[in-house]
């Protein structure tokens, strides 16, 4: 999808978003322990459901006006990549990919790989499993917008993602350090990703057809 269809979209669902009743605070999922609802997220002290579920705010004026800008407010913060978390605003699909690898992970343990209560605390949680943020894990991000803003005691023995996933095979926790890593530009694609041996190798999915539905999820309709 090119950038100007990208944000013609976006476009429209602001638009539509403008037609939904957002004064029940019922329809707000707000930030915290609801890890499932990655893209969901509202402000506590805004109603607009759609606000801060978008990578997008429109500009009053300027030439922003057509194309909007990005946030780095973008989807719950369990999901959120490192560069959204230092206050990037120029990011691409990898954000998204980051946030795969923290939901695969999430469904092979039934655990959130990084519950953080806060930015700050989250950023923690994952340098104290995959190390020190610096420029030898990353080069260019000491260019991060908050990088100069927040620090860490140095990290000597990170506990790894092997740790986080302790009874997951190779092939799953390689998946998951394909997606998760500090570095945008080494992030797997969504195309490599198909080619995961994961996905050819023993044991090989079960069709839909096969799949386990819970008991107290079956209807007719079901």
């Amino acid at each position: 999808m090119s950038h100007d269809e990208y944000f013609r979209v976006l476009d429209e669902l602001k638009i539509k978003s403008h037609t939904y009743d957002t004064d029940d605070k019922d329809t707000n999922t707000h930030d915290g322990n609801n890890s499932c609802l990655a893209t969901c997220t509202s402000s506590d002290n805004d109603n607009d459901a759609w606000k801060n579920s978008l990578p997008y705010e429109g500009d009053e004026e300027g030439e922003n006006e057509e194309h909007g800008f990005l946030t780095s407010c973008v989807g719950t913060r369990w999901f959120r990549a490192p560069e959204l978390l230092y206050g990037s605003t120029n990011y691409g699909l990898e954000v998204d990919l980051w946030s795969l690898g923290c939901v695969f992970a999430e469904l092979l343990t039934l655990k959130p790989l990084f519950p953080g209560t806060g930015d700050i605390d989250q950023i923690s949680r994952i340098i104290s499993v995959l190390g020190n943020l610096d420029e030898e894990a990353w080069n260019g991000c000491s260019k991060l917008p908050d990088y100069g803003t927040i620090s860490f005691t140095k990290v000597e023995n990170p506990i790894g993602l092997e740790t986080c996933m302790p009874n997951c095979l190779h092939d799953e926790v390689s998946l998951v350090k394909k997606l998760v890593c500090y570095d945008p530009a080494r992030r797997v694609t969504a195309m490599e990703l198909l080619h995961d041996k994961y996905f050819s190798e023993e044991p090989l999915p079960v069709s839909v057809t096969q799949l386990r539905v819970p008991p107290i999820a079956r209807s007719e309709q079901d």
